[in-house]
């Protein structure tokens, strides 16, 4: 936002507008990641007190991302949901709310493996829409993912493409 709007300001009910902003925290979070892309690394991980901003920094960093890299990335942001009453979660559910979030709409199937493959395809489809190799993959609420979770998600990484690379950034509050 660029210049000041009434109507923003008055639907957020309060004195600022109900949009994200830059902050130096942000830049800081954007150069890390850019960083750790840059040296290609497979993962990496932000964490802070609740309610710092780590949720709002992801989504603005969406459209930050590619501009800040140099270079064209296709850029998803998964967040993850606690589990409903301590429950283990089902992977399939799993694997359609991560395809929802990564804008996959083919997400009807009961077979797992169809709709991983599905998630696969459409995550390395989105790099080769970009014109890149590169698959950004950010996950906010990281703390809410089961070890069976988190087996599923470091799996996006390994697609049959050639050469795609995946960075996890993992924003959980300590």
């Amino acid at each position: 936002m660029t210049e000041f709007d009434d109507d923003k300001v008055a639907q957020s009910g309060g004195l600022l507008p109900a949009s994200i902003v830059w902050t130096p925290e942000i830049e800081k979070l954007n150069r890390f990641i850019v960083e750790s892309v840059r040296m290609q690394s497979r993962g990496c991980a932000v964490m802070g007190q609740q309610c710092n901003g780590k949720s709002f920094a992801t989504r603005y960093l969406m459209d930050l991302l590619p501009a800040s890299l140099g270079h064209t990335a296709a850029v998803v942001r998964w967040s993850i949901g606690a589990p409903d009453g301590g429950h283990m979660r089902k992977v399939r559910p799993f694997l359609q709310e991560r395809m929802i979030q990564s804008g996959c709409t083919s997400i009807a199937h009961r077979d797992v493996a169809v709709l991983w493959r599905r998630l696969q395809s459409h995550l390395a489809d989105l790099a080769v829409s970009c014109g890149s190799r590169w698959i950004v993959i950010m996950v906010d609420e990281a703390q809410n993912l089961s070890f069976g979770d988190y087996n599923v998600s470091v799996q996006s990484s390994h697609l049959d493409r050639p050469h795609p690379a995946h960075l996890d950034c993992s924003s959980a509050p300590m």
